[in-house]
This record gives structure tokens, sequence and C-alpha cells, in this order.
């Protein structure tokens, strides 16, 4: 399995395991759950390095859901097709940047909150 295709990767570190979802941190501390798409994700331990991978489509500015939220402020934003993609600088963690999705336009240097479904962040071992 490649993550090519994946425009987000998020290094993150294993905390733990828990219905069949990984609970993974941020180098900010942000707690997300994920899951694996390695073959070798149950070699995994609390402490291994790992790449949360995801496409843009699939992080939502504005998310109803209470799992997996991100902060971030707004760095660059463009107008495809019928929403709008932003550059997002996370919170605490200035090097990392992700590309979010949303249906209202987001302005530019200002907070925003995004967040994904736990099904939707692939986890791949971070030494690929």
């Amino acid at each position: 399995d490649s993550f090519m295709g994946y425009a987000n990767k998020l290094p993150v570190m294993i905390v733990g395991h828990e219905n069949n979802e990984w609970i993974v941190q941020t180098e900010a501390g942000v707690r997300l759950r994920a899951i694996a798409s390695a073959e070798n994700a149950e070699t995994w331990q609390p402490g291994d390095r790992a790449l949360a991978c995801s496409r843009p489509d699939e992080l939502e500015a504005d998310p109803n859901e209470p799992a997996n939220r991100l902060r971030g402020i707004v760095h660059l934003v463009e107008y495809v097709g019928k929403a709008f993609e932003a550059v997002v600088r996370l919170e605490n963690d200035e090097n990392c940047q992700l590309l979010i999705q949303s249906e209202r336009p987001l302005e530019m240097e200002r907070p925003v909150e995004f967040g994904i479904r736990p099904e939707r962040l692939l986890l791949f071992p971070a030494g690929n």
C-alpha cells in the first residue's frame, strides 16, 4: 500500500488500541483515533511512530462529530468546484500543514476547527 495519493500526512505517535481503532497523538499533543492500513500494524507498540494520512475532502471544517477535532490557522484558500480548499497550519505545530475542505469560504490567517472520522484517517508506518 502506498500513501502517495494522500495529500495529508500527519506524524503521530501510537498511544494505544481500542475497539479496532488506534489512539495516536500528534506532535502538538492532540489525541486522534485512526485505523491501520498496514499489515504489520498488530506489532505496533505505544511510542511507535506512524503517519496518519487522509485526503483533503475527508477533512471537514466545522465538524459535527466529536471524534478527531483539530484546530489550525488558515494559510491559503482556493475555490475548487463546489467547495473551498484551505491550507491550515496546525495549532501548536507550525511545521505541519494540512489541506482541508470547507463548504463556506474561510478567512485567511483566522483559526478554524476541523475534523475527520476515525475510519478515514489511515495509519502507515513512519519509516516508509
